[in-house]
């Protein structure tokens, strides 16, 4: 018995040496081998679906997953971002004041609008772009400010959306557009004049022939940080009483991954849900109650794509009550953005009746860094917003049906 208590502490030391020879060994074997496959004149040799990957390894760059989280943590603040990503910690704190007002942001009087806000520059809430609102849509953007952010001047109407200030309802003869999308489609980084929905409708009025239409308007309805559950909640309590003929739903490949955490927050925050199918979700996940976010957004991830799937089916139904055409756009999250797209949104689009317009390929072999607001931004830039405009009107001359009016 004493000599096997002895011989205990020795079977352990050479177990502990025997696995770290294999461990060393695995290791030294893995370097060879991406050594070897990293060299051009190796990985040439390979398929090309094979050294697309093995350019991925090669190449530091965020993924994504990794850019979801930058943007969700650029309108939340996740300072915590360093436990997931190191390249994505370096690029958050990059970020001016880790947030979505750059240093020089400064609320201004707009001409013609009486200020929200008083001018003094006290508080901060007084220069942020948006406003809680205290309910399942969380915030909206102010009306009739004119402000600054990442310097660029940042103007939005009486009906709180970044455009100019149209009637509620729409003059005769005129096809009314409601946008409804995120903060690329807001325009974030860029100024008013240079979003691709005001470059896309000052073209369709530009090169209208009015023999049917006398003028296009596109309202943009778009909300940075916004999530697909949000975007149906704006359609119900808002976008609606502008009359719209069209819809047009701007969708990007994070928008599950932000409509779980959207809900997930709800949840913990004890925020009101007001949609049955939501609330039946949340019961059957067993999460009702449950106060920690990331257990919450785990025990949604099994209804992602139900979700998804209630959300495109409700905002059609919506859109077909009032005799609108519902249209999906979908497009890239970032311009540096590389994951493979998530074929469930397309399919399930589709399923839903949306008429589809996939510019997905929209930049192409463009440099993607000279697309981008800035490195640690990856929202499109100016030239990219007039790329997505362009493709855009291409894509609705060559498909009539994309801009009817059914009333």
């Amino acid at each position: 018995s004493g000599a096997e208590e002895r011989g205990l502490p020795r079977l352990r030391t050479e177990t502990s040496l025997s696995a770290a020879a294999g461990a060393f060994a695995l290791t030294g074997s893995l370097i060879l081998l991406l050594f070897l496959v990293s060299q051009p004149i190796v990985y040439s040799q390979f398929g090309v679906t094979l050294r697309e990957g093995i350019n991925d390894l090669r190449t530091d760059r965020l993924n994504e997953q990794d850019l979801t989280l930058l943007t969700r943590g650029y309108y939340e603040n996740l300072t915590r971002v360093n436990r997931f990503n190191s390249q994505l910690w370096e690029l958050y704190n990059k970020q001016p004041n880790n947030g979505p007002l750059s240093e020089n942001t400064k609320a201004q009087p707009k001409k013609d609008m009486p200020a929200e806000q008083p001018d003094d520059g006290s508080l901060l809430e007084d220069m942020k772009p948006s406003r809680p609102t205290g309910d399942f849509l969380i915030k909206e953007l102010r009306p009739s400010i004119a402000i600054v952010v990442k310097g660029k001047q940042f103007h939005t109407n009486r009906w709180g959306m970044r455009d100019k200030d149209y009637e509620m309802k729409p003059p005769p003869g005129t096809c009314r557009i409601a946008l409804l999308g995120t903060s690329s489609e807001m325009g974030s980084g860029v100024a008013d004049d240079e979003t691709w929905e005001t470059i896309l409708e000052d073209r369709l009025n530009r090169e209208n022939d009015r023999k049917r239409i006398s003028q296009y308007e596109i309202l943009n309805f778009s909300v940075g940080g916004h999530s697909l559950l949000e975007r149906l909640k704006l359609l119900e309590t808002k976008v609606l009483s502008f009359d719209p003929d069209i819809v047009f739903y701007v969708a990007h490949t994070s928008d599950q991954v932000m409509a779980l955490h959207h809900l997930a927050k709800a949840v913990t925050r004890e925020t009101e849900i007001p949609y049955d199918y939501l609330r039946q979700v949340v019961h059957e996940a067993g999460i009702e109650g449950e106060r920690n976010i990331a257990v919450a957004s785990r025990g949604l991830q099994p209804y992602g794509n139900d979700i998804m799937s209630w959300t495109y089916r409700r905002t059609v139904e919506l859109c077909h009550q009032h005799a609108i055409v519902p249209v999906f756009i979908f497009l890239p999250n970032f311009p540096g953005s590389h994951g493979k797209e998530l074929p469930a949104h397309l399919h399930l689009a589709k399923e839903a009746g949306f008429l589809i317009v996939d510019p997905s390929d929209i930049y192409g072999n463009e440099d993607k860094a000279s697309l981008q607001i800035s490195e640690w931004d990856g929202h499109p830039n100016a030239v990219a917003h007039k790329l997505i405009a362009d493709r855009l009107y291409k894509e609705l001359k060559s498909n009539p049906a994309l801009l009817q009016k059914l009333k």
